[in-house]
């Protein structure tokens, strides 16, 4: 689900993203083993794969990302497209002044963000300049397009963008190949929070503090629902997010330690539920909605409200796939090797495996198996193992090892792993033929 203060390029959304330097949360780090299979203490065996190819890269000023089809570095001003399993030059984009990284790659097209993109503060992030999209045709490297706006949503063959430094601000949605605009709406006011949905949901929310809410078709602009004062404007420390999923808004307001969660249908603008208790998060988990708060993790039905599972204790649940989630839970400490893991159905909330030692490669919503890596291994020395995961049973299998890359500087696409070494490198691995 994607929410913003409109303007700012934020969101959870699940789609190819970039690595670059920048701090992760304990639960993007989360582990995985399967005791079934193999313990902490087990040896990795000797099986190296076949490196690649590999470019010089700057991990504290360059970025990349790696699809099925090409893997993307850009360096300096400079984008430019690698086959994966020869590394031989594709294309390359100069003069891309003000890009700090590589958004999405959809529908054969690059999205870049442009401009002023720190997301820090209102409309466009704190510089001076506007935050810009830039579109690259992903088979030849031709610049399709440049528009003003941040990337908030992306539907089929569609983008919406939002921001400006106007007083006004604004939403847009454009044609994914030309850039055309298909609709647009002004004066949305710079605290307006957009919300654009998952699943099956074709809903573009905005909301304000005090509650003006409007629900428009994410196609063609149309006036689904509004409502003038859907909840009270609270106070000073009233905080508010709005999120959408299939035809349902969630609506969360924090008022000192509490939050009161209320549901909506998208279509009237109709409460379905609430609740009022401490929640340190709620997201689409797939099948089911995933309610933190204080006493564990629960997996509750969107539209009803009923809970239908329950995990005691446990933290973050991070959505790996349909109907799978990794689940953290503290063991006492605040660092990497003080989470115990497990791999859950979310279904029904079944654990399939206690996880530990092992950090997932693939980001949600990537093609491929679900490869993990263990960063330090006693055997053999300097090196780190790799594993990949049945995310259907919870087994893991070892496949081998690779020379050690940075911490989290990983990706991986089918069965082309792309890291980040200590001695400024970019090297792409053939992962097939491990194990």
């Amino acid at each position: 689900m994607a929410v913003i203060e409109l303007g700012l390029v934020t969101g959870d959304e699940p789609r190819a993203q970039p690595w670059r330097p920048r701090p992760r949360l304990l639960a993007a780090a989360v582990a995985i083993l399967c005791l079934l299979t193999v313990t902490g203490s087990a040896p990795v065996r000797s099986h190296s794969f076949t490196e690649l190819w590999s470019v010089p890269f700057q991990g504290d000023a360059d970025a990349f990302t790696i699809t099925g089809d090409a893997v993307y570095v850009l360096s300096g001003a400079e984008l430019t497209a690698y086959e994966p399993h020869t590394g031989a030059t594709r294309w390359t984009v100069p003069g891309l002044d003000g890009v700090p990284w590589i958004g999405p790659v959809v529908a054969d097209t690059v999205l870049l963000p442009a401009g002023a993109v720190d997301d820090s503060s209102d409309f466009g992030g704190s510089g001076s300049g506007e935050a810009e999209t830039v579109a690259i045709d992903a088979a030849t490297g031709r610049q399709r397009w440049r528009l003003r706006g941040g990337i908030i949503d992306l539907g089929p063959g569609r983008v919406l963008l939002g921001g400006g430094r106007d007083a006004a601000g604004s939403l847009r949605v454009v044609d994914l190949r030309d850039g055309s605009t298909l609709w647009s709406r002004t004066g949305l006011g710079a605290q307006t929070r957009v919300a654009a949905g998952t699943g099956t949901a074709d809903r573009v929310v905005t909301a304000t503090a005090g509650g003006r809410v409007t629900v428009q078709d994410a196609a063609d602009g149309r006036l689904v629902a509004t409502a003038g004062a859907l909840w009270p404007a609270g106070g000073p420390d009233t905080a508010f997010d709005v999120a959408v999923t299939d035809h349902t808004l969630h609506v969360q307001r924090t008022d000192y330690n509490a939050t009161t969660l209320t549901v909506y249908d998208t279509e009237t603008l109709t409460e379905r539920w609430r609740t009022t208790r401490v929640i340190n998060a709620y997201y689409d988990c797939g099948p089911v909605m995933c309610l933190v708060d204080q006493l564990g993790l629960a997996g509750v039905d969107g539209t009803t409200g009923d809970r239908i599972w329950f995990r005691p204790g446990d933290g973050f649940g991070r959505p790996l796939s349909t109907d799978r989630i990794l689940v953290d839970r503290p063991a006492g400490g605040i660092g990497l090797d003080d989470l115990l893991s497990a791999l859950v159905d979310s279904r029904t909330g079944r654990q399939l495996g206690y996880l530990d030692a092992l950090e997932l490669i693939r980001e949600p919503g990537r093609p491929g198996p679900a490869y993990l890596i263990k960063r330090r291994t006693r055997q053999p020395p300097g090196r780190s193992a790799i594993a990949e995961l049945n995310e259907r049973t919870g087994e893991v299998l070892m496949r081998g090892s690779i020379e050690r890359p940075l911490d989290y500087s990983c990706e991986s696409a089918f069965d082309v792993l792309a890291c980040v070494t200590a001695d400024a490198r970019l090297v792409v691995t053939d992962l097939r033929g491990g194990g």
